[in-house]
């Protein structure tokens, strides 16, 4: 059996041996060598942007704004080619919970969708819920028909909605 001096003395003796210390115990941290060379800037305008002569006087024109009450897809935008959806501000009207979180153990990625004045979402256990879309916290109905008892928790899924059918 070792006595402390020996340990102490087999420690000091391992940190000599390192040429530095680890950061952990207060060495200095590692300098990486930079490459060789000269630098050059790749974006190299210097604030120098100015109008395009040929295009200044062009006149920009936005199709009207359209009105949408109807998400019923998460890709809605992308596929039905909105050009300029009408906005009426971004302040909070209204929000309520939607279900279950998932505890940050999985991620939700399932978007939720409205059509027909409905919201339709589904949480983090797999139960779709629906939601007036006027008054958010009037919960229409709740389903846990895609959910079976032996999972405990949903990654995601798909809501759509398309002629009275989610």
């Amino acid at each position: 059996m070792m006595n402390r001096f020996t340990v102490l003395l087999c420690v000091c003796a391992a940190l000599a041996a390192c040429q530095s210390l680890p950061t952990w115990i207060g060495g200095d941290p590692v300098k990486e060598e930079k490459l060789k060379g000269s630098r050059i800037a790749v974006l190299d305008y210097q604030g120098q942007i100015t109008p395009d002569a040929q295009v200044a006087d062009e006149k920009v024109t936005l199709l009207a704004p359209e009105i949408n009450k109807q998400w019923a897809s998460e890709t809605d935008a992308q596929n039905q080619g909105f050009e300029n959806l009408a906005v009426s501000g971004f302040n909070e009207a209204q929000s309520a919970s939607v279900g279950e979180g998932n505890g940050w153990e999985t991620l939700l990625i399932t978007q939720p969708v409205i059509a027909d004045g409905t919201l339709f979402a589904m949480d983090a256990n797999g139960y779709v819920a629906a939601y007036d879309a006027a008054d958010i916290d009037r919960v229409l109905w709740k389903s846990d028909q895609a959910v079976t008892p032996e999972e405990e928790a949903v990654g995601g899924g798909g809501l759509a909605y398309s002629n009275g059918v989610l």
